[in-house]
């Protein structure tokens, strides 16, 4: 049983399935919320949240987060709700000073792969720029319908970049001056957000 908050604010009930949740995320300007998980009611839910970095060199493939980052290994099921991605970048000197202002066009340089690895499910196709999976101005990818992690599952992002820009920067101590700035490293933050579950009757062997 799912209720689905409407375009009037109204929660309505819809007999789906709780396997089905999947299924019916295309449902346009709607949010659907479970109301069971695994067959038992949702008592009541914990705000949570789970993040991770990497630190990415121009032209890399296949780095990956660490794994631990992204992996659940709680006795509540995480329910998640969104995806924030945010990059930072560095230039080259030791220790690495942040640049400012900030490039405006690393999530057209970086691509991300993910996958639920447990479930051997794809979370993308394969290998998509950053700058298409979030919305227009915003860092972070919003789902329509909550995707849940359970004890020892979890996320295996891989990361890729193109080359970093070289941009034109003023001096601070001179405006009117300028030089150039290169992209050495960049940090992908990413954070997923949702609600941990408190089901009833608790889950068997807990």
């Amino acid at each position: 049983m799912y209720n689905v908050l409407n375009q009037s604010g109204v929660l309505a009930e819809l007999g789906y399935n709780p396997g089905s949740s999947m299924l019916i995320a295309p449902i346009a300007s709607r949010a659907i919320v479970p109301t069971v998980f695994d067959g038992q009611f949702i008592k009541w839910r914990v705000p949570f949240s789970q993040a991770g970095e990497l630190l990415l060199a121009p032209g890399a493939s296949g780095a990956f987060f660490p794994e631990d980052q992204f992996k659940t290994n709680y006795d509540k099921p995480f329910e998640i709700w969104r995806m924030i991605i945010r990059l930072t970048a560095f230039d080259d000197d030791s220790p690495r000073v942040l640049i400012e202002p900030q490039p405006t066009t690393l999530a057209e340089r970086i691509r991300l792969d993910i996958e639920d690895t447990r479930k051997t499910q794809k979370i993308t196709r394969g290998p998509t720029l950053i700058s298409t999976l979030l919305s227009k101005n915003a860092e972070s990818w919003e789902w329509q319908v909550p995707y849940t992690l359970i004890n020892t599952e979890g996320l295996a992002i891989q990361a890729d970049s193109q080359l970093f820009p070289t941009y034109v920067v003023p001096l601070a101590a001179a405006p009117a001056a300028s030089q150039d700035v290169v992209v050495e490293r960049v940090r992908i933050e990413i954070t997923i957000q949702g609600y941990l579950l408190v089901l009833y009757p608790p889950p068997r062997g807990s």
